[in-house]
């Protein structure tokens, strides 16, 4: 009979910690890093679209370039997202997992004509440089969207031919996962850019939250 109370006792106990040990689960980190298409707001769709379990950190800094010189289109500014505050964050966020958008404003003028090898050098640079936090994320490399018109000097075409393959060759070169956000914008151009057609309205972010969102469920391990 003590026998059978000793182990009853112990279940209990086990039970008890194992659901002391389920309220306590940290959730899942995701790092967003980007420009203003980042910083104007799909991490918080992709919080919702996530739900539960995990944790969305917006990390986007507007205007800003995956080039470490990187300026305004009339070459003004220092620009190179990493010259923030907000991205020595982002490297301490303890991130599961980060979603890098950034390269629009590397297509202007003044950022990307004569300057394709410093282009991916320094954005080869920034995926290292998230590869290597002490928590190993998976890093999701996502293209630069499409642009629907030439604002900042910004350049469709230069997105197209320039910026998207270098970047996909950066991330087929470390094994990285790669979502064409160019394509999903350039199909759904008619409905999801403010009138800017540089950035996504509500609807765009809900896109690229859903994209992400399905994305990240596939990649990222369970805790």
């Amino acid at each position: 009979m003590k026998k059978i109370l000793c182990l009853t006792i112990c279940f209990v106990f086990a039970v008890m910690a194992a659901l002391a040990t389920e309220a306590v689960k940290e959730p899942l980190i995701v790092a967003c890093i980007g420009d203003s298409i980042t910083a104007g707001g799909y991490p918080k769709d992709l919080q919702a679209a996530l739900g539960d379990g995990w944790k969305v950190l917006n990390f986007g800094v507007n205007s800003r370039t995956a080039l470490v010189d990187g300026t305004e289109c009339t070459g003004k500014g220092e620009l190179g997202y990493v010259k923030t505050l907000v991205y020595e964050n982002s490297l301490k966020s303890k991130a599961n997992a980060v979603i890098l958008l950034i390269g629009t404003n590397d297509s202007k003028t003044k950022n990307i004509v004569g300057k394709e090898e410093l282009f991916k050098r320094d954005y080869a640079a920034l995926v290292d440089k998230y590869l290597s936090m002490e928590t190993k994320p998976v890093v999701i490399v996502a293209l630069s969207p499409h642009a629907r018109s030439s604002g900042w000097t910004i350049s469709d075409e230069r997105i197209r031919t320039i910026i998207n393959p270098i970047q996909r060759a950066v991330a087929e070169e470390r094994g990285l996962t790669v979502v064409d956000t160019y394509t999903l914008f350039k199909d759904n151009a008619t409905t999801i850019f403010y009138g800017d057609g540089i950035h996504p309205n509500e609807k765009g972010r809900k896109l690229l939250a859903e994209v992400f969102s399905a994305k990240l469920k596939e990649l990222v391990p369970a805790k």
